[in-house]
């Protein structure tokens, strides 16, 4: 079993204490890390969290949108709902695949961020863009507002020294 960092939870290298992701030394306490070092620390975990999040999100969201076209099949299969109240069927065919597509691109780039992942920094702007626009256009305030606070986080430019390797 190899070793973790304790700060950014990657895995360490064979015989090095030094984090090749955050240069954080895993022997020092969190009481020994200087200003900068803890500026990195609670980057990377939040970054970590948001990838969790993210993961969240797809996983939650793809359920919900089967629970959903089953519950629609299911009406009209048995003649509760005729086809033309539930609506056009190439629009509910189009949503479902666009709504699962971005359930796996969410899963995707939640998996991604918690590895660190380079493209992470480029995607997840665009990603949290994305949902930022659609929950404005939605009226859905409180969920824009969590966007906005996500690209912050995610476009800052002490995320983008620890996606690249930069520190």
């Amino acid at each position: 079993m190899s070793a973790k960092c304790k700060y950014c939870y990657s895995k360490l290298a064979e015989g090095s204490s030094i984090c090749s992701i955050c240069k954080i030394d895993s022997v020092k306490t969190a009481k020994d890390l200087t200003g900068e070092e803890k500026k990195v620390y609670y980057q990377c975990r939040t970054l970590y969290t948001m990838g969790f999040l993210a993961m969240i999100g797809g996983l939650f969201s793809s359920v919900i949108l089967l629970f959903a076209v089953v519950a629609m099949g299911l009406a009209v299969l048995t003649h509760q709902a005729s086809p033309s109240k539930v609506g056009n069927a190439a629009f509910f065919a189009v949503f479902t695949v666009a709504s699962l597509g971005l359930s796996v691109i969410w899963f995707i780039f939640g998996f991604a961020l918690r590895r660190y992942r380079r493209w992470c920094y480029g995607a997840g702007i665009a990603v949290y863009l994305l949902a930022f626009i659609l929950n404005v256009l939605a009226k859905n305030f409180l969920w824009a507002f969590f966007s906005l606070i996500f690209i912050y986080y995610i476009a800052s430019p002490l995320t983008k020294k620890i996606l690249y390797r930069e520190l």
